[in-house]
């Protein structure tokens, strides 16, 4: 998958990462 460090250095990849996440939850409760 894809590191923190990496993360770190590509915001737009972490909140791209971040919404996938929250998504996933929504998905998950439903």
């Amino acid at each position: 998958m894809i590191k923190i460090m990496v993360v770190d250095e590509q915001p737009l990849m972490r909140d791209g990462l971040a919404t996938i996440l929250n998504l996933r939850n929504e998905l998950e409760v439903v």
